[in-house]
């Protein structure tokens, strides 16, 4: 699942105004972030409300070990856990993972394992520093009546 990343273009009369950029940051293992969504809760639906959960970035190469994910992480990927175990939500993909004191985005949250409560498979977010020049250039050209605006899906290679 890697390069697992989409951007969507909301146009200003969505209400959500203009997004004048943000900080993008690659946390390091051991950072504390924060992941968001409205994954299924406990009664097996849809969260009525956002949720957040506290997690802690692991170190890649631990979460590349045959405990855990087995080699399937690339450098574009970023592993996590958050507590307690049972709070990891199916349904958050998507959403995403923030982290520092200035509210960085680190990532977006792609999946975990079949059992979201599996402590050996952590979920995974693709990390968007490492998509940096993609995301730009996609940003430039997906504007209608710039040079390169095309209505088709741009693959990430």
């Amino acid at each position: 699942m890697e390069n697992d990343l989409l951007l969507l273009q909301v146009g200003v009369t969505g209400g959500m105004g203009r997004w004048h950029g943000g900080c993008l940051q690659e946390p390091a293992a051991g950072a504390s972030c924060s992941v968001a969504g409205w994954g299924v809760s406990r009664a097996g639906r849809p969260s009525p409300r956002l949720q957040q959960l506290q997690v802690v970035v692991m170190d890649a190469r631990m979460c590349n070990n045959s405990r855990f994910w087995d080699g399937g992480i690339a450098s574009t990927m970023i592993c996590f856990q958050g507590f307690p175990w049972d709070s990891w939500s199916k349904g958050d993909s998507g959403g995403p993972l923030v982290c520092g004191r200035r509210a960085a985005v680190a990532g977006v949250i792609s999946f975990t394992g079949q059992d979201a409560t599996d402590p050996f498979k952590p979920p995974v977010a693709t990390s968007v520093v490492k998509h940096r020049k993609w995301i730009r250039r996609t940003l430039r050209s997906s504007c209608p009546g710039h040079i390169g605006h095309t209505d088709q899906p741009i693959p990430l290679t």
